[in-house]
């Protein structure tokens, strides 16, 4: 039977960035009383560059396709996720689609990951408290956690042990400058700057939360989509249907950005993105006058006057109070600000 939270990831063509983020979620998901499913969907790794043999219709794939699908599935078990894998590349909706019904349909909060990040302490605890305090809330739709940090893969790998100093601080790790917790919408978080809880539009960022509830009454990703703004479109029908969405400045992923597709040519990526915001454009009857780093905003003025403001519950670290010291599974103690709940109206 599936435990109530359910964590999803999608990885495709890389086994490494998934290996650190598995690590950083076992090290900084303290979750005490509950625990949670973690699965992984290969979105068809093992099959680019196969071919099928025409005496008999098998499909032949290359050694070294078949190696590097391998090593995602043993680093997948390694940390003790399930793990499913896709024949064929089918898209990140799909996969989405996919991991959302994974273990029967049956988790009652979803949180879906891209494989380049790394995960800080309390990030979870931070998703299942919002989700759960406020889930009688009709306008509530689904929490995202905006990676504002873009880091190479070394560094990041450096920073794997060193996250539970690094993460909870009141500066910002890259700008220096001092983090706020004012509501803001995405679009005017810029690279290097802290971001505090506030109502989006359309949650674009590469993890997001949401209850099975919201789901059922939004519906499934958009799989024409393929990849880039699928979860933005979601967001909006979320919106559409009267439910915000809320990003959160804390705990904040760290995040390569776009590795994936960096390294995988096959998948077309500025096509697929320039397709995708056509689709988003069309779908919403967005001006032709409104350029594309605008088109959010504009969705944003036409859906959330439709929703009220709204008391919420959220956590937040407390820098006046004395840390909470917390074991890593790995013998390493860390000093962590103490989560303190806090309920405002946004």
């Amino acid at each position: 039977m599936a435990n109530r939270i359910m964590v999803g990831i999608s990885v495709y063509n890389d086994w490494e960035h998934l290996d650190m983020l598995l690590q950083s979620i076992r090290w900084y998901t303290y979750q005490e009383e509950e625990e949670f499913d973690l699965v992984v969907c290969d979105d068809g790794t093992r099959s680019y560059g196969s071919t099928v043999d025409e005496a008999t219709g098998v499909l032949c794939y290359t050694p070294e396709r078949v190696a590097l699908a391998d090593k995602i599935k043993d680093t997948a078990q390694k940390y003790g996720a399930v793990y499913l894998e896709h024949p064929t590349n089918q898209g990140i909706p799909a996969t989405w689609n996919h991991l959302t019904n994974a273990l029967g349909g049956e988790s009652e909060i979803v949180v879906l990951l891209n494989n380049d990040l790394l995960m800080p302490p309390n990030w979870l605890e931070v998703a299942v408290h919002f989700l759960d305090a406020n889930k009688n809330n009709p306008h509530v739709g689904s929490c995202y956690w905006n990676p504002v940090n873009r880091v190479q893969k070394d560094m990041m790998r450096a920073m794997l042990p060193l996250l539970g100093h690094t993460t909870f601080t009141a500066t910002d790790q890259v700008s220096g400058k001092e983090l706020s917790f004012n509501a803001q919408s995405h679009t005017e978080v810029r690279i290097g700057e802290g971001q505090g809880l506030g109502r989006v539009m359309c949650p674009c960022g590469c993890c997001f939360a949401f209850r099975r509830d919201v789901w059922n009454q939004v519906g499934c990703f958009d799989e024409s989509l393929v990849s880039f703004h699928e979860e933005s479109m979601w967001g909006t029908r979320c919106a559409a249907a009267g439910r915000a969405s809320f990003g959160f400045a804390y705990p904040r992923p760290y995040h390569a950005h776009g590795y994936t597709f960096g390294i995988s040519p096959e998948l077309r990526s500025d096509e697929r993105m320039r397709n995708s915001r056509r689709m988003y454009r069309k779908q919403w009857n967005v001006p032709d006058n409104i350029p594309d780093h605008k088109y959010f905003e504009y969705v944003h003025e036409k859906f959330m006057s439709l929703i009220p403001r709204v008391r919420l519950k959220y956590l937040r670290p407390d820098y006046t109070r004395p840390s909470e010291i917390r074991t890593l599974p790995g013998g390493e103690v860390v000093k962590l600000p103490q989560l303190v709940e806090y309920e405002e109206e946004f």
